[in-house]
């Protein structure tokens, strides 16, 4: 099945590209409106600069995932399991059973 059976609006993005500086250096993410609003929710509640969560994001020795788009948006997704424990206990074990618990970094 190629593109040009499904209808244009169906292939336009939602995904919202936001600046950020990490170390120093300017790059772009691109998020879902829901993941800009969750980041948006966590630096006011941890009273952090967006620049701030993706740099610890991004620096952390805990995040595997191969992109920095990746890291940040598991930062994100980490952050608002831990805020409903059995939703995170849950979620992080049908993630290690489904890949075995490994996780790599490219």
């Amino acid at each position: 099945m190629g593109t040009e059976s499904v209808p244009s609006e169906t292939l336009r993005s939602t995904l919202v590209t936001k600046n950020v500086m990490i170390n120093g250096r300017r790059t772009s993410v691109k998020l879902e409106p829901t993941e800009l609003a969750a980041l948006n929710a966590i630096c006011a509640r941890e009273k952090l600069s967006i620049h701030e969560f993706c740099k610890r994001a991004d620096d952390s020795p805990r995040r595997q995932e191969a992109s920095r788009t990746g890291r940040i948006r598991m930062a994100i997704l980490e952050y608002c399991l831990a805020q409903t424990p059995t939703l995170a206990t849950a979620a992080l074990a049908s993630h290690a059973s489904a890949d075995g618990g490994s996780h790599r970094r490219g």
